[in-house]
């Protein structure tokens, strides 16, 4: 995604990140908004959570995880999907009032895992 920006803007791009911090408030109190990671964001709390990008853990992907485990016939590893359960649980606990999600940013989800609106 970086790539396409630099592709995009250019040189400009430069001046829109520097313009971008002239804009950064000092403290998370007297900010409007927030962008964090999911780990940055551990141990915080805020009023409305937006979770961006696609890539989140769905019960469609753990069923398909399995059934290709059962297919090769051997023991899945869940280690890496309990990973990705523990992430979603910090993202969507940091939300006091609202919790929304919008997939268009980012990667693509799974077929039937995403509703318009």
């Amino acid at each position: 995604m970086g790539l396409k920006l630099v592709k995009k803007y250019g040189a400009e791009l430069f001046g829109f990140i520097e313009g971008l911090k002239g804009c950064q408030a000092l403290d998370k109190g007297s900010a409007d908004l927030i962008f964090a990671t999911l780990h940055k964001s551990k141990g915080s709390e805020y009023d409305e959570v937006v979770l961006i990008g696609g890539g989140f853990v769905s019960e469609t992907g753990v069923l398909d995880f399995l059934s290709r485990a059962r297919k090769r016939g051997v023991p899945p590893n869940i280690q890496p999907m309990v990973e990705e359960i523990n992430a979603l649980y910090v993202a969507i606990t940091r939300a006091k009032f609202s919790l929304s999600h919008d997939f268009r940013i980012g990667k693509v989800p799974p077929s039937g895992t995403h509703r318009e609106g």
